[in-house]
Parts: C-alpha cells; sequence; structure tokens
C-alpha cells in the first residue's frame, strides 16, 4: 500500500551499525557476515565515508589475511535520512538486497535491514485502521 509507505521516514526505522572498514580483513569480514547472516556488507573508511559494499561471493575464496578494500563494488544505490519508505522499498526491490545502507553527505549513518523495515511498516499499517 503505497499511501502507507510515503508515511514513513527513515528517522521511524531502525537504523543499525554494521558495517566492515576497509582495512579490515576477509576473514573478520566472513565471520561478520555469517553473525549476521548476511550475504554483503557496506564498506568505509576511518572517517566513515561510504565506499561501497562487499558481497560474500567475491570475497569467500581469497586469502583469510586479504584486506576487503580490494573487493569493494562501488556505485551502490543507498537512501538518504530525508528518503521516505516507497524510496526505501523501491531500492530494496531493485537491488534484491537484505538491507540498504544510509548515507547522509558521503558519510555512512547504518543500514536499515528488510525486516526491520517490513515491521515497521506492520506497524504504521495498524495505525491507519485505528
Amino acid at each position: 500500500n503505497v499511501p502507507v509507505l510515503k508515511t514513513i521516514k527513515i528517522g521511524d526505522a531502525k537504523i543499525r551499525d554494521i558495517s566492515r572498514l576497509n582495512t579490515n580483513s576477509v576473514e573478520r569480514t566472513l565471520t561478520i557476515m555469517r553473525i549476521n547472516d548476511l550475504f554483503s556488507l557496506p564498506v568505509i573508511d576511518k572517517e566513515r565515508n561510504f565506499l561501497g559494499i562487499v558481497l560474500m561471493s567475491d570475497i569467500k575464496d581469497s586469502p583469510p589475511n586479504d584486506r576487503i578494500e580490494k573487493y569493494v563494488r562501488k556505485g551502490v544505490a543507498y537512501v538518504s535520512p530525508n528518503s521516505t519508505g516507497e524510496e526505501i522499498w523501491n531500492v530494496l526491490a531493485s537491488t534484491k538486497s537484505t538491507w540498504i545502507p544510509v548515507v547522509q553527505k558521503g558519510k555512512f549513518l547504518g543500514v536499515i535491514l528488510l525486516n526491520d523495515f517490513v515491521e515497521l511498516y506492520r506497524e504504521k499499517l495498524k495505525t491507519f485502521f485505528e
């Protein structure tokens, strides 16, 4: 229901800080992916600039001590703090991802997980019937 999606703002959503520094090792990054049940992670630098993402499929057979900066995919879609639920949903659908980065002026703020977004949508939907 698109009208409900338009009422959702990033500020309503749970933003999680799940990321990896570009200097982290492949081994450590794979561990974080497994712990969080994710097949990809956002990659940032020490100043929290959003660099892109790293995919499990790109690093799973790589040397464990390699730095993930070698495997970063740039030009990845993201949302900003001003994005609506409709924009979030469109990016999640087009990227076929279970999370989306939230970025403001190049700085990484966190990610919104698909499950958290669906829960927020359900909560907002209930208020339309009250």
